[in-house]
């Protein structure tokens, strides 16, 4: 790609490419359904990069619509630092997409997990670009996933425009030579479940199979630690062993004599009143 050319100084800060202020109809829309299943293929990778790629259209003003979301196939490459997807897993579940549905490949996701960089870098747009060249595309969508605590994790949207003509007048960029230009997108969130993500789940239910390189629902987030196998565990009381057997209180013996019962308290006698002296 000699006509891309990027300056990255540090994480965080990508010099070379144009940040377009988003104009109104700068806006992605994602299914609920969707979002979550993005959050929950992030939440398996704590400090490895996962992703996967986006299927849906374009509204007429250009805005991309997310329908259904794919996470990484089997023979994906998870580092600290990169992603790289399964490129015949991407083909194969592309075409049957868009053969059942019409949907179409309109963008890429990827996690940076707790790197804090929510700004694409300069390999995701290298990346990025050399697909879109291959594939002969002005648009592409790019989404970078970043975790900000363990149940909690940000998706930034961001339009990559690879040609200069193919930037809609109203984005005013701020390098008009910049050869790649990036447009930040508005989230807007489409409640439920995804159409297309519920005939998925019915055909996958009815054919008792699953994809053959992707587990469809992403299975449980990393356990937590194990206790240690030496440490012993308290023993378990044997089922079979009975009860030891409550004593009876015990019975009295009719042969020995009761207590005596004590008399109750004689009265004192009553104190005579003094003589009354004579008055005479």
């Amino acid at each position: 790609m000699r006509d891309i050319k990027f300056d990255v100084s540090t994480i965080g800060q990508t010099r070379g490419v144009a940040f377009g202020r988003s104009p109104d109809y700068a806006k992605v829309l994602i299914y609920e359904s969707e979002a979550i299943q993005i959050r929950e293929y992030t939440l398996r990778y704590l400090d490895r990069e996962t992703g996967g790629d986006l299927f849906g259209f374009w509204t007429h003003s250009g805005a991309p619509v997310v329908c259904l979301v794919i996470g990484p196939g089997r023979n994906s490459n998870h580092k600290a630092h990169s992603f790289y997807q399964d490129s015949d897993y991407l083909n194969s579940r592309g075409r049957d997409l868009y053969s059942r549905y019409g949907l179409q490949h309109i963008g890429a996701w990827h996690s940076h997990h707790r790197l804090g960089l929510e700004a694409p870098s300069l390999g995701d747009l290298t990346t990025v670009c050399t697909g879109m060249a291959a594939m002969e595309l002005e648009r592409f969508t790019l989404m970078i996933g970043t975790i900000r605590d363990d149940n909690f994790v940000s998706n930034k949207f961001y339009l990559v425009y690879r040609n200069s003509t193919a930037v809609p007048p109203p984005a005013t960029l701020m390098d008009p030579m910049a050869p790649v230009r990036i447009v930040p997108l508005r989230t807007e969130c489409l409640s439920g479940i995804s159409l297309y993500r519920q005939a998925e789940r019915r055909r996958l239910s009815n054919s008792h199979g699953i994809p053959s390189d992707e587990e469809w629902d992403p299975p449980p987030r990393p356990a937590p630690p194990t206790p240690d196998p030496s440490t012993p565990d308290p023993p378990t009381p044997d089922p079979s062993t009975p009860d030891p057997p409550t004593p009876d209180p015990p019975t009295p013996d009719p042969s020995t004599p009761a207590p005596p019962t004590p008399d109750p308290p004689t009265p004192d006698p009553p104190t005579p009143d003094p003589p009354t002296p004579d008055p005479s």
